[in-house]
């Protein structure tokens, strides 16, 4: 199985519940879906959300929203980019 590569980074803005542990979930999500996570950067903070992006590598363009798509049902969590 071919690697994450540089040459395939993505970087999505999450609107997040701003409840302790719900960064984990999402990085753990990007983590079981094969990404390698190399930045998360704070946008904006909410009473009740946080919005972060995340910048990951993937194999490739398909397996990037393969990343995305494990992201998106997450409870809590509104992929916004």
């Amino acid at each position: 199985m071919q690697a994450p590569s540089a040459s395939y980074s993505l970087t999505v803005r999450l609107e997040i519940q701003n409840r302790p542990g719900m960064l984990g979930r999402v990085t753990s999500a990007i983590g079981k879906a094969g990404g390698d996570i190399g930045a998360i950067d704070l946008v904006q903070v909410g009473k009740t959300t946080i919005t972060r992006d995340i910048s990951f590598k993937a194999r490739d363009e398909r397996h990037g929203q393969q990343i995305v798509e494990r992201v998106r049902p997450l409870s809590g969590v509104k992929v916004v980019n």
